[in-house]
């Protein structure tokens, strides 16, 4: 655990496939943004029982962000499983979010809050940009810079086919609908990132290579930082 400092947060947006993790996993690893230390949650070593001991307190401090995120799902979204599994995930990533501060980086790399999202199953009735909006209005404060990585469908397509080896035909399908669900989605996310003001923001391609883009991402953040 590192003294407090200023710490800055960076999101990786897009549809599954994109090459968001690769992409930020070769700055990190590879520490492209020193003199700056970037880290990426898998490389955060934190003790079981020391993060369940801390949830409690992180949970009340944040009680309004999972309020928000609870009534979001109440008014927009279906009762599904993966929708609630979504809900879940989401609670435990505001939790985790001020949690990760207490670690030794100047900048955290990940895609969580806007990348699951987009897998939700909407109501029918629902205009989904006007609630991906709402939503991101919300949790604005958290972001110093957004990297949306778009993603051709048949690129998405032939990139999925090779990412669950040994998996079983009823695995995959069920994966390639969320997928799905997720890349046309990530195109109404696209537009709600690109015609706001607020958070600096850079669309990269991500059929292009994987180290180029990095660089590319390496160059934005500094140019915040």
């Amino acid at each position: 655990m590192g003294a407090h400092k200023e710490k800055y947060y960076f999101e990786f947006v897009g549809a599954h496939g994109a090459g968001k993790t690769f992409m930020y996993h070769v700055i990190a690893k590879q520490q492209l943004l020193k003199p700056h230390k970037a880290f990426y949650p898998g490389q955060m070593k934190r003790p079981a029982v020391h993060f369940a001991l801390s949830c409690p307190i992180l949970a009340i401090k944040n009680i309004r962000h999972i309020v928000f995120v609870a009534g979001f799902f109440v008014r927009y979204v279906k009762i599904r499983k993966i929708n609630l599994r979504v809900l879940r995930t989401l609670i435990k990533m505001i939790i985790l979010h001020p949690y990760y501060k207490r670690f030794d980086f100047d900048v955290l790399l990940k895609d969580d809050m806007l990348h699951m999202i987009q897998r939700i199953i909407f109501k029918r009735d629902v205009k989904i940009e006007e609630a991906f909006r709402e939503y991101f209005m919300h949790f604005i404060y958290l972001y110093n810079g957004l990297i949306f990585v778009d993603i051709d469908p048949e690129i998405r397509r032939e990139r999925f086919k090779r990412r669950f080896p040994g998996e079983s035909d009823s695995f995959k399908a069920t994966r390639e609908v969320i997928h799905e669900r997720a890349h046309q989605q990530s195109r109404i996310l696209r537009r709600v990132v690109t015609t706001q003001t607020i958070v600096p923001f850079i669309v990269l391609d991500g059929g292009s290579d994987v180290k180029m883009n990095a660089q590319k991402a390496v160059l934005f953040i500094n140019q915040i930082i």
